[in-house]
């Protein structure tokens, strides 16, 4: 998110990067940078910018263990703490706010109700207590409905991609009927078009199929690889992998 602001008399840039895990990555540090070089390189590059905006790395956690160990890049250097500041410079070390909102975590969840909502979902998502689960579920519901109750229906997606150790008709019972209802709903829409996608697939993969079965006829036709792969559309990995199957 990019914000126009007064910095000091000038006028300035101030450029928030959001990055969101489920499970802890110590080289987090590392991916921010990269994040952040490419923002400058574009600033730079696409916009022509002869300023490029400060940027404020935030990472939002929600993993099944509080994250124990946050690495700068400076941390990951040893000795880094040991060296001179005139050595120190060469690094690009920075900081980054980093929320943990894992159930083990202490951030407080503040917001309006759509907001709190998520987080407090994000935070019990991988609970192993169902009971503390379902609970959390219910208030949320009751949060919700004097405020979007709408938001409910990707709550409920979220839930339904997430947790398979807990059934659809679990779920339904610690719900309003209302909102039971729409939870069955949404459940019902996505296992149709999971049956969809499916058969979709299954598509794929047979006129896959039939097209490597063309090329190992053309090849045994002493077809050549450009004509072989013209007319059956295959990759060029597909079209290596076939020939080493055919030198067996």
């Amino acid at each position: 998110m990019l914000f126009s602001v007064n910095i000091g008399d000038e006028e300035g840039y101030l450029y928030f990067l959001f990055e969101h895990k489920s499970f802890q990555e110590k080289d987090i540090a590392f991916q921010l940078l990269d994040y952040m070089q490419q923002i400058w390189s574009r600033e730079l590059t696409k916009e022509k910018a002869k300023a490029v905006p400060i940027i404020i790395p935030l990472v939002f956690y929600h993993g099944k263990r509080r994250w124990t160990d946050v690495k700068t890049i400076g941390n990951w250097i040893t000795g880094y703490d040991n060296f001179i500041p005139h050595m120190q410079r060469y690094v690009p070390d920075f900081d980054f706010i980093l929320f943990d909102l894992s159930f083990e975590g202490q951030e407080k969840v503040e917001g309006n109700p759509k907001l709190r909502a998520y987080l407090e979902l994000s935070r019990h998502i991988f609970v192993r207590e169902l009971e503390t689960f379902l609970s959390t579920l219910a208030s949320i519901e009751r949060m919700l409905s004097e405020y979007d109750v709408s938001f409910l229906d990707t709550l409920f997606i979220y839930i339904l991609s997430t947790r398979d150790d807990v059934s659809v008709e679990t779920i339904k019972e610690r719900l309003t009927t209302k909102g039971g209802e729409r939870m069955m709903s949404i459940a019902e829409q996505l296992r149709h078009e999971g049956e969809e996608r499916g058969k979709e697939i299954g598509k794929e993969i047979g006129e896959l199929n039939k097209a490597r079965e063309m090329a190992k006829k053309l090849f045994l036709l002493n077809m050549d690889e450009e004509q072989v792969i013209e007319v059956t559309e295959l990759s060029a990995e597909e079209i290596a992998q076939i020939k080493k199957e055919l030198k067996r």
